[in-house]
């Protein structure tokens, strides 16, 4: 487990991405750094980071259960506790949780990230950051994890803005999103609430747009790979 302000120097996303069903080695960058922060409580996880680590755990085999599931003979049960980090600094930038944030107004402005699963990138606010120790998981106590609700990206932009202005500057890769809502976990072809938290490729600012119909969130990446800037973001049967 890595100490307060101890980097690492990441290639591709190493064991812990590779874990994930969904996150490839390719979907996060060559060289990033990342760098834990304290940690700052023992807690319960939420029911939802439970259900998502109980179906990462057994994806490819049966290895834990829930206490009131049938069990045979010295079955290992998921662990309901984990140690929360309280940030964690990502190339420079630090990523403070919505649940760690010391803003009232803002918990959120720190928290919002690119995560790529199935080589598509997703946007979300991070939640909490967590160690998971599971007895009978050999990878799991050392593996930094995210749980994160994911913005319902808006299927057009704005129609007061035409043409984009945005559109000639792929660079930026200005994003819009339905204002207030987060994608159910429920939805068909939704990511999982929890990832391991080296899936996160970068930090990103949020705005809010106000037009005649509504208003929009309105994200841009601090995305350092020109390669990956402008990638399209989230697939079609998950926008609103």
């Amino acid at each position: 487990m890595l100490k307060e302000g101890q980097t690492q120097q990441v290639r591709g996303t190493v064991q812990d991405a590779s874990a994930e069903p969904g996150v490839s080695s390719d979907d996060c960058d060559a060289f990033v750094s990342f760098a834990p922060g304290a940690a700052v409580r023992e807690a319960t996880l939420s029911a939802g980071a439970q259900d998502a680590l109980y179906a990462l755990y057994n994806a490819a085999a049966k290895r834990v259960r829930f206490e009131w599931e049938r069990h045979p003979p010295h079955a290992s049960f998921l662990s309901s506790q984990a140690t929360f980090v309280g940030s964690l600094t990502l190339s420079s930038r630090r990523i403070t949780p919505v649940l760690e944030s010391r803003s009232k107004n803002s918990p959120a402005q720190s928290a919002i990230v690119k995560i790529f699963v199935d080589r598509v990138a997703h946007v979300a606010e991070v939640l909490r950051l967590f160690y998971h120790r599971q007895p009978g998981v050999e990878e799991s106590g050392d593996r930094l994890f995210a749980e994160v609700r994911w913005l319902v990206c808006a299927s057009t932009a704005p129609t007061q803005i035409a043409p984009n202005p945005w559109a000639a500057f792929p660079e930026l890769d200005v994003r819009f999103w339905v204002y207030g809502a987060y994608t159910p976990t429920s939805t068909p072809g939704a990511p999982p609430c929890i990832v391991p938290a080296r899936a996160i490729r970068c930090q990103l600012a949020r705005g809010a747009l106000r037009t005649k119909k509504g208003r929009y969130w309105v994200t841009t990446s601090f995305e350092r790979d020109a390669d990956m800037m402008g990638v399209d973001v989230l697939s079609p049967e998950i926008q609103a």
